[in-house]
């Protein structure tokens, strides 16, 4: 995809508090069932710290619901100061 030139501006302000980008990509099953253990190692050096995590749903919530999500998995890799996320699951980084 090809993007408009543009010229870098710098503001005296921040105005950002947070940025998120995800990109979204066909199922990948194998993310849910497996550590990603090369994904891991390529970017370990910057982030270090990881975890596996479950969506967190109300308490309130159909079990239909529950059910269709009780085997999603999301791998969440962080930086050491936790300034930086990247979140890894079946269909989104």
């Amino acid at each position: 995809m090809k993007f408009k030139k543009y010229n870098r501006v710098e503001y005296e302000k921040n105005t950002l508090f947070e940025v998120v980008f995800q990109a979204r990509f066909p199922q990948i099953y194998k993310i849910t069932t497996e550590f990603p253990v090369n994904f891991q190692e390529k970017i370990r050096q910057e982030y270090p710290e990881s975890k596996t995590t479950t969506p967190t749903l109300p308490v309130d919530c159909p079990e239909e619901l529950r059910k269709a999500f009780s085997d999603e998995k999301a791998h969440q890799f962080s930086s050491e100061d936790n300034n930086w996320q990247i979140s890894l699951s079946k269909d989104f980084i």
